[in-house]
């Protein structure tokens, strides 16, 4: 008897040592170095988001966030590159992710073709109502570049809700030292700050008057509402290309001042991978829709700035295309434009989402036109010049004057449209100069 209760006693020692949470539950992994960690502190950027004043209402619902509670949750689920609907796992788990999965493309509850507020709410309670916001610190090199550091923060958004809308969004800044390590980074100030804005970025002297540096150390980032743009100032930005954005970001106050936890991963890229697994996916952090313009970001390695950051801010602009005084008052012209972009880019949603209707009111309005032309009166002669005429009669009388007179016509277009190309130069050239920071003429 004594003998089986010693082997009894023996064998619950035995699976109780091999149970998780025990003495061979794994050690955590390692965390980055101690002066990554003092750097990625001492320069923590604060940011200033446009206050929500009601929630689903304008403004900005979505501080920067840790990814953890994607993990492991069955809200989300994890699809392969085959189709748009390969379903791979349902709640996908840190280390399924860590392997790669480059094509592969996570997927959050909503549809961002008409995601009304729905990811508002979700976040919401995946976060909580009162979220503590998150940011991810990394010091990097490039190989071939040596005496320079870049201090990389990068922010994660639940959602981009701007023109082009889609699941989860990618952000960051970037310091730049005249340095080799973080040691002697701490020793020294920055040179260079860099801010991303959506395809593209804008650069600033550490010194110049556009970084807005609190404390000391910590640079001021104004995060445009839906978009996220990291902007040097309050104001209206208006771009018309992928690298500036196509629309208007706005970072008018008021703001929500958020100074967020930082959470350093280690510039080795081993150590990185032990740490935080989830910095080795090389997929979408976002549902693949049917157009490209609407598909979720690739995370932080994916991008030209992990393995090349000088690379990637030599292409930096020096200045954004600010409204002057939008900071003071919105000007009805550039409301005006930013108004009917994203009237446009909403209607060109509702037809990549629900093509009939769309395709049927186009129908209808072409019909509408055909039989307004038809119903116009378009004889007229193009002499005398100055003459009462309708609209298709005017336009019927400049084609003939033109294939009539083409000389004449040509000279008196010549002014004005030497007077643009003259202007284009001008802004071309960069003269006069242009106040840092905005643009602006």
């Amino acid at each position: 008897m004594l003998v089986r209760a010693v082997l009894v006693v023996w064998c619950a020692l035995v699976a109780l040592a091999g149970a998780p949470g025990t003495a061979q539950a794994q050690e955590p992994a390692p965390l980055a170095p101690a002066d990554e960690r003092a750097l990625a502190e001492r320069y923590a950027p604060v940011l200033r988001l446009v206050t929500q004043q009601e929630r689903c209402g304008p403004g900005e619902p979505y501080p920067p966030s840790a990814v953890d509670v994607l993990f492991d949750n069955p809200t989300v689920a994890l699809r392969g590159p085959w189709t748009t609907r390969d379903l791979v796992a349902v709640g996908p788990s840190e280390e399924q992710l860590a392997v790669g999965l480059p094509g592969y493309s996570l997927d959050l509850p909503g549809d961002p073709l008409d995601p009304g507020c729905s990811y508002e709410r979700w976040a919401r309670g995946q976060w909580g109502a009162d979220p503590e916001p998150t940011i991810y610190a990394r010091v990097t090199g490039q190989r071939g570049v040596e005496g320079r550091l870049a201090l990389q923060y990068w922010f994660f958004y639940a959602f981009n809700d701007y023109n082009n809308k889609h699941e989860s969004d990618w952000e960051r800044i970037q310091l730049e030292f005249e340095a080799d390590d973080a040691a002697e980074a701490l020793s020294r100030q920055p040179v260079l700050a860099v801010y991303s804005q959506h395809y593209g970025a804008e650069r600033g002297d550490w010194e110049d008057p556009k970084v807005e540096v609190v404390d000391e150390t910590h640079p001021v980032v104004y995060v445009s509402a839906g978009s996220h743009a990291s902007q040097f100032s309050e104001g209206v930005f208006l771009g018309n290309s992928a690298v500036t954005g196509f629309g208007c970001d706005t970072t008018l106050g008021p703001h929500d001042e958020v100074r967020p936890t930082v959470v350093t991963i280690p510039g080795d890229d081993t150590v990185a991978r032990e740490a935080l697994p989830w910095t080795a996916y090389e997929g979408r952090w976002g549902e693949r829709g049917p157009r490209r313009f609407y598909e979720g970001p690739t995370g932080p390695r994916m991008k030209q700035s992990w393995t090349r950051p000088f690379t990637w801010s030599s292409k930096a602009r020096d200045s954004s295309f600010g409204v002057p005084g939008s900071e003071v008052a919105s000007s009805e012209v550039a409301q005006t434009y930013c108004d009917t972009l994203a009237w446009g880019s909403d209607r060109y949603r509702d037809f990549v989402a629900r093509p009939g209707p769309a395709l049927a009111v186009l129908a209808a309005v072409a019909l509408l036109a055909f039989l307004l032309v038809r119903r116009s009166r378009w004889q007229t002669t193009p002499r005398p010049v100055r003459r009462h005429r309708t609209g298709p009669q005017a336009v019927a009388a400049t084609l003939m004057l033109l294939r009539r007179r083409p000389r004449q016509v040509l000279l008196a277009c010549l002014p004005p449209l030497l007077w643009a190309l003259l202007l284009a130069a001008v802004r071309i050239s960069g003269w006069p100069p242009l106040p840092r920071g905005t643009g602006a003429l």
